[in-house]
């Protein structure tokens, strides 16, 4: 039987119904592609139990940053040779290093990169994932994401000879899961960039207070912060109101800019090289 599935039926035959975190890496010395494939199935463990148990996020935070800072050890060595390999790279890397390791623009990139290596192969391989019937039919989240997303996925069933229970197989196009990947770290991508983009309008360069064109910016910024700031609170938009708070606003900006190069000043001599 194929070693996807293999781990798979142990996931969820074993693993699963214990509501414990897996180890982020193999306890025992594994080839890069076993291991990347233990990576990767770990990982999905993880998500498939944060589902329903939201006391692991500080393990699952701690697994993340281990996960990835091995695939990016092992990308470093140029070692990711094989499609599937960087199939399940790619995978780690969109879903980042949790709160430890926090560069997710380098890291969305490079999802990006090895999706499209694997989006241009030109011989497809077919991945193989199992799920029980049961926690298929009680998980609104899985059946949506089937429907939405994978809705021409195949899928077979079996019976687990251990425990009796109804599994379904299935499978996909490794190029077709890469393109879905490539999606979502897109997406992934594009909410960095403008979340990015918020933070610098918020900015405000004290050294530039003086210059006319850049303190209209100023109060254009504050116009809009504190209009947005009413209309959440409820209140009603006075335009008076507005230029009132911005021109105390831009007084406050100018008399802290002056505090500092007095202070700056006053202490000028702690900043010279003794």
């Amino acid at each position: 039987m194929n070693r996807i599935l293999l781990l798979g039926l142990f996931l969820i035959t074993t693993g699963f119904k214990s509501q414990e975190l897996l180890p982020p890496l193999p306890k025992q010395e594994m080839d890069i592609s076993s291991e990347l494939l233990y990576i990767y199935n770990s990982d999905q463990f993880d998500r498939k139990l944060f589902l329903g148990e939201t006391k692991v996020i500080s393990s699952l935070d701690v697994n993340d940053s281990i996960r990835l800072s091995r695939v990016m050890e092992i990308d470093k060595k140029k070692l990711l040779l094989k499609p599937i390999d960087k199939y399940y790279a790619a995978f780690i890397y969109h879903h980042g290093g949790g709160t430890k390791m926090t560069d997710n623009m380098k890291y969305y990139l490079r999802t990006k990169e090895l999706c499209n290596e694997v989006i241009n192969i030109k011989k497809d391989v077919t991945l193989l994932d199992t799920i029980s019937k049961s926690d298929f039919d009680k998980n609104k989240l899985i059946q949506i994401f089937k429907e939405t997303i994978h809705s021409s996925l195949e899928m077979d069933t079996i019976i687990d000879k251990n425990t009796r229970e109804t599994l379904y197989i299935v499978h996909q196009s490794l190029k077709k899961a890469a393109k879905t990947l490539l999606k979502f770290s897109k997406t992934s991508l594009k909410l960095l960039k403008n979340k990015d983009a918020e933070k610098e309008d918020e900015s405000i360069k004290l050294n530039k207070l003086d210059d006319p064109i850049y303190l209209n910016k100023v109060r254009n910024k504050l116009k809009r912060k504190i209009t947005k700031g009413m209309k959440e609170n409820g209140q009603e938009i006075d335009s008076l109101q507005i230029e009132a708070l911005i021109d105390s606003e831009i007084e406050s900006l100018k008399n802290l800019k002056k505090n500092i190069i007095k202070d700056f000043q006053n202490k000028e001599g702690m900043f010279k090289e003794k």
